[in-house]
């Protein structure tokens, strides 16, 4: 009878395409989808990866300005990168199998199969690739390509440009608010100096990095001016602040804001314990140099990968393959930055070092 049964059972259970699991099982894809009156819902992380995939152009060399238009549900996201390669396009956004493209040009894949995910929950999506005066563009109807128009002779700049409509079958009714981007964008445009963005008719930029946030994030009286240290490819900004009760450290990873911080946060208290350790000849703990730390840190890794479609942590380990941790690589940037910096500020090395006796001695109290 156990046998029988068991035979039963396997001859009920269905098998689903990868197609239908991403339209039936959205949120394992997209985190959460909403009504677009949460800066989390899936119609602006949809925006927010397509715009990620431009960056990465950005962060290569290839194109400083992406235009977003969004009016009547539509969002279309151009930039002015390589375009990607006309004879991949098709494959690129629509066919889930496949990951970079070629040598030359990578899509990274920051939500689980990336664009393939958006067109498949779009019940309209436009992706067009325009590169050395040819173009290609593809229509697909909830993942279902519908048409395919090559062009030649064509004088619009080298770009992509994708186009989209949040399927209503999926999402239900929506609306976009578009002023909850306008932290995200703010914050894009602070990560990578240089890069414009423009908004419908609003434009973000900004030549300051990451003390462009300060306005944003920064939370207490500092005690010093904040100390912004920068490298190829990392950058940091802190100060010590009164009216914190423990240490607020905002982390990014390859542009994606990771409130649980995790490896980041961690590796950047430990280097900046170790540096002060070393810089003023004592033995500091971490609690003594970080409790009422305010900081943030934006680093670019190769290939990054994180926790959950939310992004919330990273969980890359080391900075490219074959290359150093993510923590040595923090630890050695903070230790060559952060003393050369305290040794031409003499007046904040002694602010800090102040605080930290503080701290160490009970006299300030702090949350450990």
């Amino acid at each position: 009878m156990a046998r029988q049964a068991n035979q039963q059972n396997q001859e009920t259970i269905e098998t689903i395409s990868q197609y239908e699991h991403i339209r039936l099982l959205t949120r394992m894809y997209i985190g959460r989808l909403g009504d677009g009156t949460d800066p989390n819902d899936g119609i602006y992380n949809f925006i927010k990866e397509i715009v990620a995939n431009s960056i990465h152009e950005f962060r290569q060399g290839y194109g400083n300005n992406i235009k977003i238009v969004i009016k009547d549900n539509v969002a279309s996201i151009r930039d002015y990168g390589r375009g990607i390669p006309l004879k991949h396009l098709a494959d690129a956004v629509g066919k889930i199998a496949m990951g970079g493209i070629d040598s030359k040009y990578h899509i990274p894949q920051r939500i689980p199969y990336g664009l393939k995910v958006i067109n498949i929950l779009s019940s309209e999506f436009t992706a067009r690739s325009v590169r050395d005066g040819e173009a290609r563009t593809v229509y697909f109807e909830r993942g279902i390509m519908k048409d395919d128009l090559w062009e030649t002779g064509i004088e619009e700049g080298s770009g992509t440009v994708i186009q989209f409509r949040a399927d209503e079958e999926i999402f239900g009714k929506y609306e976009y608010h578009i002023e909850l981007l306008d932290l995200y964008l703010r914050q894009q445009v602070c990560i990578n100096r240089g890069l414009e963005i423009k908004l419908n008719e609003r434009r973000y930029k900004s030549e300051n990095g990451l003390l462009g946030l300060i306005n944003d994030i920064l939370v207490g009286q500092p005690l010093y001016p904040p100390i912004h240290l920068r490298g190829e490819n990392i950058e940091v900004i802190i100060t010590h602040c009164l009216g914190l009760q423990q240490r607020v450290i905002h982390s990014f990873a390859n542009s994606n804001y990771t409130p649980r911080g995790g490896i980041l946060k961690r590796a950047l208290c430990r280097a900046i314990t170790k540096t002060l350790s070393k810089f003023y000849d004592k033995e500091f703990s971490t609690s003594d140099c970080c409790s009422l730390l305010w900081g943030a840190i934006s680093i670019w890794v190769e290939d990054a990968y994180f926790y959950d479609s939310r992004k919330s942590e990273l969980a890359t380990k080391n900075m490219q393959d074959g290359g150093p941790t993510i923590s040595k690589y923090v630890g050695e940037f903070i230790d060559k930055e952060l003393i050369e910096y305290l040794s031409k500020h003499p007046y904040i090395a002694q602010i800090i070092k102040k605080e930290i006796m503080y701290i160490k001695s009970g006299l300030r109290k702090v949350k450990i």
